[in-house]
């Protein structure tokens, strides 16, 4: 009867796409007669399949199994028993480990253009040319700045109500780089550190794309007599002009990284910077840290006043730096939330590519940064188990076929 009873196809093949430890009895012995079937004893392994199935060895079961196991259920033989002991070892690996395992095929063109790495590597391109775009464009502004005698600053409540300080600027930018030190403190610890990380950077590179256009189409004339713009020539060659856009984005447009520019930029990337940065730290740090969320608002506050302070930029490029830096964050994570209605493709070109697995939500889990080292030893290991098992079993079925010719 149990020979000439099969099993439907869906139901001998269901092993091959379960883990482990969901196998039932049935799946264990279509396995176990799939082991016979790859060494060539169909017949004696279909018989210890039947054992197997008769004994409800399951999924849970199979690993604990030992030799004097297999010979109480009917396998003598002590060849067969080191065959599937090693077997139960192989199929370990390749079913209870498999999150950690390395694919050694060539992935296609689709999973490799969806991998985690590939769409950060595709976001930092995206900021690395918004960057360069950013900058360019500032040295083009420099260009074009409205003379100070013919066009003094325009009247603002907040500039004309606080004093010059002339230190303001830099302790702006101090605020802006301990902001920064505690959001790579934050991806080094967060799980998902690649999500996360491609997120800010998808967003930042929009924010300012966004800015090089409003900085190109409108010159306000310098916010304060304090700052010495003279008119340059337009007929600069283009190589000094591309040679200062390098300057300005490798420096981040920083002026504690030596880069200097002059005029008002509508808006302030300073302040688009610091909102960024104070957004990403509350919405990826534990909810339960409420003192760095309060923290780091503080923070972003302070930084917006140290810049009104210091007279670099209108207040109205400050509000409008912090209204667009913070809509298009939360834009972003709202659009990216599972199930959302909303749309993220119409601010963010890479949003479809980047969220195509939306569906999945990113939680707040957290890991030491030792922990990829330790990732990486498992994945090594594990494979090389995998590989030392496979190389025993091909030796072992060489030297079956060698007996048998002899």
């Amino acid at each position: 009867f149990f020979s000439s009873f099969t099993m439907p196809r869906t139901k001998q093949k269901r092993w091959k796409t379960l883990p482990l430890e969901e196998w039932d009895s049935t799946d264990c012995a279509h396995w176990l007669e799939r082991v016979g079937s790859t060494v060539g004893l169909q017949e004696r392994f279909r018989e210890y399949a039947k054992h197997m199935e008769e004994h409800h060895i399951t999924g849970k079961c199979l690993p604990d199994l030992t030799q004097s196991d297999l010979r109480r259920m009917g396998v003598s033989s002590i060849g067969h028993q080191k065959m599937i002991m090693d077997s139960i070892k192989l199929t370990m690996i390749e079913q209870g480990e498999a999150s950690f395992l390395i694919d050694f095929s060539l992935p296609s063109p689709d999973q490799m253009l969806g991998s985690l790495v590939m769409k950060l590597i595709v976001t930092v391109a995206y900021l690395f040319f918004s960057a360069f775009a950013t900058a360019l464009v500032m040295v083009m502004v420099q260009y074009r700045v409205p003379d100070q005698y013919k066009y003094p600053p325009l009247p603002d409540i907040v500039l004309d109500s606080i004093p010059l300080i002339p230190w303001a600027f830099k302790v702006a930018e101090y605020i802006l780089a301990t902001l920064g030190t505690i959001s790579a403190s934050i991806v080094l610890l967060h799980k998902h550190r690649l999500v996360i990380l491609r997120r800010i950077l998808c967003i930042t590179a929009t924010a300012f794309l966004m800015r090089s256009v409003t900085m190109y189409v409108t010159s306000l004339s310098v916010p304060g007599t304090h700052l010495q713009c003279p008119v340059l020539d337009m007929d600069t060659p283009l190589e000094e002009k591309l040679e200062r856009a390098v300057k300005i984005a490798t420096g981040l447009g920083l002026s504690i990284n030596g880069v200097q520019t002059c005029g008002d930029y509508m808006f302030s990337g300073h302040t688009v910077a610091l909102t960024l940065l104070n957004y990403f730290i509350c919405e990826y740090s534990p909810k339960s840290f409420t003192g760095l969320h309060i923290f780091s608002c503080i923070l972003n506050a302070f930084g917006m006043f140290f810049i009104l302070a210091a007279h670099e930029h209108y207040t109205l490029d400050v509000i409008v730096a912090f209204y667009v830096a913070s809509r298009l964050f939360l834009y972003y994570h709202e659009a990216a939330r599972p199930n959302s209605s909303f749309s993220g493709s119409a601010l963010f070109p890479l949003f479809y590519y980047l969220e195509e697995d939306r569906e999945k939500e990113v939680k707040n889990e957290y890991e030491w940064p030792w922990m990829i080292i330790v990732r990486l030893v498992n994945v090594a290991y594990l494979n090389l188990r995998r590989i030392s098992l496979k190389n025993t079993q091909s030796k072992e079925q060489k030297n079956k076929e060698k007996l048998k010719e002899v």
